[in-house]
């Protein structure tokens, strides 16, 4: 109840608010109005919109609501957009639209969750991504691809640096043997040899 009683201030810290919020929401590849008017349109958000802002009934036998009504003390709109806290609540239509923009590096599935998590949220937010990213055929060359086993020694290296009690060391270990090469630095720049 607290959260929602409207804070003491001044007009212009309410359009200070204002201005970073539409900010935030404009920098979307997809605009505040659009999303807003896509919201009026969506027949499930319509409804969320609705109850956001007269009200949420008791309960819901609704599937399709059941997502927002668990969140319904956390969903807030502004200008027509739906927002669980400071995610965005993509309608339908845009949902395609923005996991295509997320996937636009083949970054990953957990790294798209990631970026997606804490700007945008629509129902089943992680199965989308899931699917769009298994059905990439990008993603799908490279996955689980165990780098090849080296056939003889030094043909494969692993190389860093470490410290021990203030000198400092390049360690190379071969991958087959198993092997460490351990030479004493003075410093660990790129010209030193």
């Amino acid at each position: 109840m607290l959260s929602r009683l409207p804070q003491k201030g001044t007009e212009s810290e309410n359009e200070k608010d204002k201005l970073v919020y539409f900010s935030y929401i404009n920098d979307m590849p997809i605009s505040a109005a659009d999303i807003a008017k896509e919201t009026r349109k969506d027949a499930v958000l319509s409804k969320v919109l609705q109850y956001t802002l007269t009200g949420w009934p008791n309960c819901s036998e609704d599937d399709n609501l059941k997502p927002f009504f668990q969140r319904r003390e956390e969903i807030t709109t502004e200008a027509g957009v739906l927002q669980w806290g400071l995610r965005v609540i993509i309608p339908q239509k845009y949902g395609n639209r923005i996991q295509n923009e997320l996937h636009e590096g083949h970054l990953g599935m957990n790294k798209i969750k990631a970026m997606a998590r804490p700007y945008v949220h629509w129902p089943k937010i992680d199965l989308d991504i899931e699917k769009m990213v298994k059905d990439c055929h990008r993603y799908a060359e490279g996955k689980n691809m165990p780098a090849a086993a080296p056939s003889k020694p030094w043909e494969r290296i692993h190389v860093d640096f470490a410290e021990y009690e203030g000198q400092k060391y390049l360690v190379l270990i071969d991958a087959l043997s198993k092997w460490p090469e351990i030479i004493p630095m003075t410093t660990t720049t790129a010209q030193n040899k």
